[in-house]
């Protein structure tokens, strides 16, 4: 389970922010929001809120990149590759010379880790792991050490934990400068890494509308799956159908592709239809043209079954499926989703019940994680988080972002008290400061007046 993540000077964050699932010990509200480790104890769920282009999606895309540059580094980077996720904060000179910072600390099958990557986007500045065994009064102990800051040959100091001599040498020698001593060992299959490597591997980071390709893979994937254990088509199938999706079954089925229609049902006007329509086309098209797939059955007026592709529903429910088939991947299998938007194309009532999945410990029995970036208010409700779990991204005046929680205020209202109704009166910041086309805009305040009775009969008589 995730503890605590940290980036600095990436993108929007210039100074580290953290994100710290540790449960506050003076809150005792909604105690079953937190996993209790053999060590440490964490918090199922965080959400962040924020006005637009305050460092939500960045926050996230932090936590991806750190993900992608440690299970690609070995084996699909080669060298004088730039490093994808190395982008400083670019509005300081000073800034712009420094690396980018990443940070996390786990806790896996009761064995501590801490693993903190300082790169630019030419070379691995710092790459320093930590490891906490099992055991009682076990000590940390540094597996992995490395800087190359500094002139001349980098210093690097591998554990022997990491096997013999030769091994560790080898890991050194076969390491490039963009790529990480811990992707190599893994690559190598060295044990003392292996689970580490393996959380970051089954990450799920489910991005918005606009990028919902990104997910079709895992549905087709999930449709493999399910096409060979029916206890879990029946879950999938119990988790749609009961989103009153008006899907009464799904049906795997072994197919190639021959079309793509799709049917989108958005309410957001700022959502541009084509944009979408043309992004998931191209995205499916882009899959291979054999596999797996769901077609979806409906029930007709007349009782009967009338199958579609699963591409004909709409986005909202495409979303839907794509989010369900991560919960069910994680309901047995400890590990983290990270979500963008939870709320795209969701009811509020829908997206709450994900959350509420998360947290319940009979659906979710092995330690899964959820976060999630959201505009939905509705989500910031006293029932369903803790103050420790509602986080806010805000950009100051020099363009830098920073986050903090509602726990870090002393008078946050408690109870039932409307945290939302605080949060959008600004009481919290993270808020959008409004210029003078927007701040006060004018309305009509007058009632809307029937009109004449001359016009209705002429109207009547066309």
């Amino acid at each position: 389970m995730l503890i605590e993540f940290r980036v600095g000077n990436f993108k929007c964050f210039r100074d580290e922010a953290v994100l710290s699932l540790i449960p506050a010990g003076a809150d005792n509200a909604l105690r079953g929001n937190i996993w209790r480790g053999r060590r440490q104890h964490a918090l199922k769920s965080a959400a962040l809120f924020g006005p637009n282009a305050s460092g939500k999606t960045l926050f996230l895309d932090a936590l991806y990149a750190l993900r992608q540059l440690v299970i690609t580094s070995a084996t699909a980077m080669t060298e004088g590759d730039p490093i994808p996720g190395a982008v400083p904060f670019r509005l300081s000179a000073a800034a712009r010379r420094e690396p980018s910072v990443f940070e996390v600390q786990l806790e896996l099958d009761g064995h501590g880790y801490r693993y903190r990557v300082e790169a630019t986007r030419e070379r691995i500045w710092r790459e320093r792991l930590e490891h906490q065994a099992a055991r009682e009064k076990a000590r940390w102990v540094v597996l992995i050490d490395r800087d190359a800051a500094g002139p001349g040959e980098p210093r690097i100091t591998l554990h022997e934990r990491l096997g013999s001599r030769a091994r560790r040498e080898t890991i050194v020698a076969e390491t490039r400068a963009n790529a990480l001593m811990l992707s190599r060992a893994a690559e190598r299959n060295n044990e003392a890494v292996k689970p580490l490597f393996q959380w970051f591997r089954s990450m799920r980071h489910s991005a918005g509308a606009a990028e919902l390709g990104m997910g079709f893979h895992r549905v087709h994937a999930m449709a493999e799956k399910a096409a060979k254990d029916p206890v879990l088509l029946a879950k999938l199938g119990e988790l749609v159908r009961d989103a009153d999706t008006g899907i009464a079954a799904l049906r795997p089925e072994q197919t190639a592709y021959d079309g793509i229609t799709l049917t989108l049902d958005i309410g957001d006007p700022e959502v541009d239809a084509n944009e979408l329509a043309s992004s998931l086309r191209q995205a499916i098209a882009n899959l291979d043209r054999g596999g797996f797939r769901f077609r979806t059955e409906h029930r007709g007026a007349d009782g009967d079954a009338v199958s579609f592709d699963f591409t004909q529903e709409s986005l909202g429910t495409l979303r839907y499926l794509v989010l369900a088939g991560g919960l069910l991947e994680f309901c047995d299998t400890p590990g983290l989703m990270v979500v963008d938007e939870l709320e795209t194309s969701l009811h509020p009532q829908l997206a709450q019940r994900i959350v509420q999945l998360f947290h319940s410990p009979e659906f979710n029995r092995a330690g899964a994680q959820l976060l999630f970036s959201t505009h939905d208010v509705t989500l910031m409700d006293p029932r369903l988080f803790r103050r420790d779990q509602v986080f806010i991204t805000q950009k100051g005046a020099e363009g830098a972002s920073e986050l903090y929680s509602l726990w870090d205020f002393d008078d946050t209202p408690r109870g039932n008290a409307a945290w939302a109704k605080n949060y959008l009166a600004g009481r919290f910041g993270g808020v959008p400061v409004l210029g003078p086309q927007l701040a006060d805009v004018p309305q009509e305040s007058e009632p809307t007046r029937p009109a004449p009775a001359s016009a209705s009969a002429a109207a009547g008589e066309e």
